[in-house]
């Protein structure tokens, strides 16, 4: 097996235990491919959680283009916090592909919160808000 295809491997394999242990620690996990973003450029999802479980957000990222997820906005910090955020890069190393941006949130107390998170060009002058997911969080 040449290095490539091990390294392929080993990412997919971190990928799928990640999505497991996420699973398996009785959170949720929210999924939007570029697909769903090329279709609609504005994505609303709803997640019900047992309080102090978390949601795992995955979206489509493509870092590569210019184009990054901004920060997460949470309407009430006081029922939700972010406890995670970072990148998967593609399992397959292609010119242009697109990975996975991530994000981690726990629930606090029993209530409804909202999460919001932009895509575009952070610079001056680039293209913002080319996308938009929001996740209405209703935490039990």
């Amino acid at each position: 097996m040449n290095i490539h295809r091990f390294t392929d491997a080993i990412k997919i394999f971190m990928i799928t235990a990640l999505a497991l242990i996420a699973a398996g620690c009785g959170g949720n996990m929210v999924s939007v491919t570029c697909d769903e973003f090329l279709s609609k450029k504005s994505i609303e999802r709803e997640a019900s959680v047992e309080v102090g479980k978390t949601v795992r957000v995955e979206l489509c990222s493509n870092p590569s283009t210019g184009y990054a997820w901004g920060e997460a906005t949470v309407s009430d910090p006081a029922s939700l916090k972010q406890t995670g955020r970072g990148f998967v890069p593609p399992a397959e190393m292609k010119a242009g592909a697109p990975g996975t941006a991530w994000w981690t949130f726990e629930t606090l107390k029993a209530g409804t919160s909202t999460v919001e998170v932009k895509y575009g060009q952070p610079w001056k002058g680039g293209e913002k808000d080319s996308w938009k997911f929001v996740l209405k969080i209703n935490a039990k």
